[in-house]
C-alpha cells in the first residue's frame, strides 16, 4: 500500500455485512488456540465456518473470493486432519525448523498423506504456507489495493467531511 500511496485507514470505512459472524470466528480461533484440551480440536473448525459464511455473504467485496476459496481449503484440510492444520514433516526439516511438542492444538505434524498438498508445506522462509494460505495473500493483497482510496484522496474527502 506504501508502494501505490494507498491510505489503510480508507479500509476501516468499508461496510461489510454480518460482522458479528466474523468477530465470533475470531473470538473462536483465539480461544481454540489457548485450549491445550481436545475441545480445541472442534472449536478451530467450527469457529473457521463462522468466518467462511462470513466470507461468503461478502464475497462481492474485492479480495474476498480468494480469501474464502483459501479458507475454505485450509478448513477442508482441518477437518481432514482431525481438527488441527497438517504440517509436512520433511518441509520442517528442509527448512532446519524445530519440532516443539509444544505447537499448540492448532498444527499436527504430518508425513505425506492423500491429502497432504491441502496443508501447509510450502517453504517461504521462515514460514511453511498451504495453498489456501496463498490464496488468502492474494485476495487480502487484492482487497487492500482496490478498495482503499488513494491518500491524497482520502485525506481531501476526510476534510471535507
Amino acid at each position: 500500500m506504501l508502494i501505490f500511496r494507498r491510505s489503510l485507514l480508507s479500509l476501516v470505512e468499508i461496510r461489510f455485512r454480518f460482522t458479528p459472524l466474523l468477530l465470533i470466528g475470531i473470538v473462536g480461533q483465539v480461544v481454540a488456540d489457548n485450549l491445550r484440551t481436545s475441545v480445541a480440536y472442534g472449536l478451530l473448525p467450527l469457529s473457521m465456518g463462522f468466518v467462511v459464511i462470513w466470507l461468503y455473504l461478502n464475497r462481492k467485496v474485492s479480495g474476498l473470493r480468494f480469501v474464502l476459496a483459501g479458507t475454505a481449503i485450509n478448513l477442508i484440510a482441518i477437518v481432514i486432519s482431525g481438527g488441527r492444520m497438517p504440517v509436512l514433516l520433511s518441509t520442517v526439516h528442509l527448512l532446519h525448523l524445530e519440532v516443539a511438542p509444544n505447537t499448540g492444538p492448532r498444527h499436527s505434524f504430518a508425513t505425506m498423506h492423500s491429502w497432504w498438498w491441502l496443508g501447509d508445506w510450502i517453504p517461504i522462509p521462515p514460514f511453511i504456507m498451504s495453498p489456501g494460505d496463498i490464496l488468502v495473500g492474494i485476495g487480502l493483497s487484492r482487497f487492500a489495493l482496490t478498495e482503499s482510496q488513494t491518500r491524497a484522496s482520502y485525506q481531501h474527502e476526510s476534510n471535507s467531511k
